[in-house]
């Protein structure tokens, strides 16, 4: 797969997974990484941090395509993708205050 539609939605179905998994533990994560396998079998991963955590699929999914996008890997041949969370958190969500 090296098909960029093919890898947006791919990594669409895993936001929402993602989403679905975290909404049902009353968990939000602050760290949204992908994982790349490339034909040769090298892997390469990529992460970011966000300003504040969530369970959105939508928030998880922009952070993994900027995840993809930083890989450099638009071209190359890949055999999987995966996308993961980190730095759970129970907490209730906070607004961020500029003052």
């Amino acid at each position: 797969m090296a098909d960029e539609a093919q890898v947006l939605v791919l990594l669409r179905e895993q936001a929402d997974e993602l989403a679905r998994d975290l909404q049902a533990k009353h968990l939000r994560a602050a760290t949204v990484g992908i994982k790349v396998k490339k034909a040769d079998f090298t892997v390469t991963g990529r992460q970011t941090t966000l300003a504040v955590a969530t369970c959105e699929a939508e928030r998880i999914l922009a952070a993994s395509m900027l995840c993809w996008q930083r890989s450099g890997l638009g071209d190359t041949p890949i055999r999987l993708l995966g996308t993961r969370v980190a730095a759970l958190t129970d907490e209730e969500e906070r607004e961020l205050r500029l003052l």
